[in-house]
């Protein structure tokens, strides 16, 4: 029954397509190298999500296509299984597998991966439970032996290889006004005919290697070759004429009739007598190692080069006399042109202009603005598009809004305007497949030819855009924090995990039997941008922090395209009570405190420091006043005038104490300080020893009490109390400097200086002249 139903399954396929198929059989021999654990295989049955399971004398496998994964019986695991040996397997209606033994059948549970049960005979339904050759849901056959399993594979290609062209080069394509393909082949110098549906009409040696074929609106055909030949012919090929020995890469045709030609070595150059008996090209208008040219909608011409793009504005009079411009990449200007090695253009119907870059992706941009002082080009890439890859030798516009890209062992169709792209991976077309630089040929069912290293392949439009198989992807297994694989937990849609499980390895798989070499993958994480392509199968959530996360995703079928087989899975990962919301609340309220705290602590000190400020102020003024109570001083100055100092009465600390908040003691302490200061005042031989023997108290605890009231230490008090002292006199009397120092108890009038100089930020000098 499966067997009639493959081949109705083909049958349909060769139908539908129009025969332009190219199918093969493989076979593949699974063995111990490959990873099973014993050869000797006795069962194979299809999980229904895809899986395959296998019973072996060394006990079950699983097999996603990629790898091949063993399960025992273990200790501890409850099981009553006595051995691994398995000698077939069958998927109950439960999804589960009955595993049958040497001691019975045992029942395996797929969701939990544990072997449970042992199954009673009665509750077996008689029958062929043990299939050793099954059909998998892709028509792949599956058969178990001694020697390991054998799967059968129906490969399909969706690209048929022209006739007479297998393993010659083809970069010459031209679709004829008439509806005939001209093919030309590099190895044996051929110029082939086909109809649309790929039927060889006919086939001429030209003995040359043509690489572009163009047909011109009064139906001549111009044949450009390597080495240096333009051939200009009429259909039937009757009538030929070599024109030039340049070799010529493309050819274009201007609204006037005019011939363009893009010369490897000669640049660009113009045909303005096309018809003419003998055609003649100009001299080259500029450039070297041209590939490609454009003719613009806007009448300019632009030229593909190995040193950037050529551009200039036709002059219609006279063509030959067109002015060209080298437009290179710029490294230090973001939106240069990204490399200078471009080798194809296209122009779309809005007037935007593709360049196709050899390496580097492609470039769009406005033809106003390429035309422009001051270009600014848009760059297309893996890393900034939904393009797979960055690898250009063709552009080719199948739509207004639609760019066909060939790349190097792919096609892609890419819309830049929404960002969505199609690839068509080798597989698609041949496993062995690798492009050529020529432009490909949109036919009008839109279908393709594309010219490779090793023959013209064609491929329908049904082929090109209906939808193929969609494999299932599934979730296979969770690693945390570098653990073992956990291939139970993730069978789930949503998984929660605890505070400390913060590095988490997700991997998962597309199921595709019949072929998944080609097969890519991408994910994103909240709706974000997808990841770039690629054939990694594993997603790294690394140093998570906490919170819930969407992750998706989504892979290619076999072909490269990107299918609808989007899987989800919500991750919720718990936080540690000092991540959570009312943790940073109360974090919240705790730094306000504080920091009220440290505000309120601030403005303590600074008025208690202002106290003592004000109050060693205080302090220093009673010293100064009550230093001059002696009645007047006499003192002849240097003109033997006499010099007199006003007498004050004694003022006491209390009178001032009492606008502070210090103790009867203190005030008493202070005064002790005070009467020695003053009656030592003028004494060079005052000492803080001398100070706290007067005071009743030792040095240290004169100096740390003075210290906490006035915010200064004895010798620090003693020193202010005579500056202070000194400017007094320097500014209320006639005594010179040397006598000031002198009764201030300095007797180095140097130090004087030094010392009054650091306090005030002037010299006594400067103080006496005021």
């Amino acid at each position: 029954m499966e067997l009639s139903l493959r081949l109705i399954l083909i049958l349909s396929l060769l139908f539908i397509t129009d025969s332009v198929i190219a199918d093969e059989d493989r076979e593949t021999l699974y063995t111990t190298s490959d990873g099973l654990p014993s050869s000797i295989c006795k069962g194979v049955a299809q999980e229904r999500n895809g899986l395959m399971w296998f019973a072996t004398w060394n006990g079950l496998v699983v097999f996603d296509g990629y790898q091949f994964r063993s399960i025992k019986a273990k200790p501890g695991d409850g099981s009553a299984l006595t051995d691994n040996r398995m000698r077939g397997i069958r998927l109950n209606k439960d999804g589960n597998l009955l595993c049958r033994t040497d001691n019975g059948v045992f029942l395996f549970n797929t969701s939990t991966y544990t072997f449970q049960e042992r199954i009673e005979d009665r509750d077996l339904h008689t029958g062929d439970y043990w299939a050793t050759e099954k059909y998998d849901r892709q028509w792949n056959r599956w058969i178990v032996t001694d020697h390991g399993v054998r799967k059968t594979s129906h490969i399909h290609f969706p690209a048929r290889k022209l006739s007479e062209t297998d393993r010659l080069y083809t970069r010459g394509l031209c679709l004829m006004s008439d509806g005939t393909l001209w093919v030309a082949t590099r190895e044996d110098q051929t110029l082939r005919m086909y109809d649309l549906k790929g039927k060889l009409l006919s086939s001429h040696d030209i003995h040359q290697r043509a690489y572009t074929i163009f047909e011109s609106r009064n139906g001549d055909v111009w044949i450009g070759c390597k080495p240096g030949a333009l051939i200009r012919t009429n259909k039937s090929l009757t009538k030929s004429l070599t024109a030039s020995s340049d070799i010529i890469y493309d050819i274009k045709e201007d609204s006037k009739g005019r011939l363009w030609f893009a010369a490897f070595d000669g640049g660009v150059k113009v045909c303005s007598n096309p018809e003419a008996t003998h055609p003649s090209l100009s001299a080259s208008l500029g450039g070297q190692h041209v590939k490609c040219i454009l003719l613009t909608r806007k009448g300019n011409i632009i030229a593909s080069t190995r040193d950037g793009i050529l551009i200039g504005k036709i002059n219609e009079k006279s063509p030959e006399k067109t002015k060209l411009r080298l437009l290179s990449r710029n490294g230090k200007a973001i939106h240069s042109l990204v490399s200078n090695d471009v080798i194809s253009l296209e122009q779309d119907g809005r007037g935007n202009i593709f360049i196709a870059t050899e390496t580097n992706g492609i470039d769009m941009i406005s033809e106003d603005d390429l035309m422009g002082n001051a270009p600014k080009f848009t760059h297309l890439n893996s890393a900034t598009s939904d393009l797979p890859k960055d690898y250009c030798l063709a552009i080719k516009m199948v739509s207004d809004t639609t760019l066909m890209v060939v790349g190097i062992d792919n096609v892609m169709l890419y819309n830049p305007f929404s960002d969505k792209a199609i690839n068509y991976n080798a597989s698609f077309f041949d496993d062995d497949c690798h492009f050529a630089e020529g432009k490909p040929l949109v036919l009008p069912d839109k279908g393709i030819v594309v010219g490779t290293e090793r023959g013209a392949l064609m491929v329908t439009g049904h082929s090109m855009y209906s939808r193929g198989a969609i494999p299932p992807l599934l979730w296979k297994s969770i690693r945390v924090n570098g653990g073992e694989e956990d291939f139970v937990r993730i069978k789930t849609d949503s998984l929660t995990l605890s505070q400390d499980e913060r590095d988490v390895v997700l991997a998962f798989t597309a199921i595709d039997y019949t072929d998944n070499s080609e097969i890519l993958y991408r994910t994103r994480i909240n709706g974000g941008r997808w990841s770039a392509a690629s054939s990694s199968r594993e997603l790294n959530m690394l140093n998570m922090t906490p919170g819930t996360f969407v992750l998706e995703i989504q892979s290619t079928d076999r072909y490269g395209r990107w299918v609808d087989n989007i899987q989800r899975m919500t991750i919720t990962l718990q936080p540690y009570w000092y991540e959570t919301w009312w943790a940073f609340i109360l974090m919240l309220l705790a730094f306000v405190v504080l920091a009220a705290g440290i505000t309120a602590v601030t403005i303590y000190i600074r008025r208690l420091k202002q106290q003592k400020s004000e109050l060693l102020q205080k302090y220093l003024d009673i010293i100064s006043i009550n230093d001059c109570t002696e009645g007047y001083v006499s003192m002849q100055d240097s003109s033997g005038n006499d010099s007199a100092v006003a007498e004050e009465e004694t003022t006491p600390l209390s009178e001032t104490a009492s606008n502070f908040s210090i103790s009867k003691e203190d005030e008493r302490f202070l005064d002790k300080v005070r009467l020695y200061i003053e009656e030592n005042i003028g004494n060079s031989e005052a000492n803080i020893e001398a100070m706290a023997s007067f005071a009743a108290t030792s040095r240290s605890t004169l100096n740390r009490r003075l210290k906490s009231l006035l915010g200064v230490t004895a010798m620090q008090l003693l020193i202010d109390t005579r500056l202070k002292r000194a400017r007094h006199l320097l500014t209320n009397s006639d005594f010179t400097v040397t006598n000031v120092a002198y009764k201030c108890g300095y007797e180095d009038i140097h130090y004087f200086s030094k010392a009054y100089k650091k306090k005030f930020g002037e010299t006594p000098t400067h103080t006496t002249t005021k």
